[in-house]
């Protein structure tokens, strides 16, 4: 479950914080000032630290996961 907009996940991407949402989530979160922020930690991040997961690199990024 996406944890800004609650409904089900499309388009996962992780954060380097190991935050997981919606890549429009991200994107929405993002350009909201301040801007490149994550909601989360607060800490800088960019559209390009962001990682869009997919069934081929999931495994490589499961275990970054923090918001289960």
């Amino acid at each position: 479950i996406d944890p800004i907009t609650l409904d089900p996940v499309e388009k996962p991407a992780i954060s380097p914080y190991g935050h997981v949402m919606s890549y429009s989530s991200w994107t929405g979160c993002l350009q909201q000032e301040p801007k490149n922020v994550c909601p989360f930690t607060k800490k800088q991040v960019k559209k390009r630290d962001l990682v869009v997961l997919t069934w081929e690199n999931i495994d490589e990024y499961r275990s970054k996961i923090v918001n289960w």
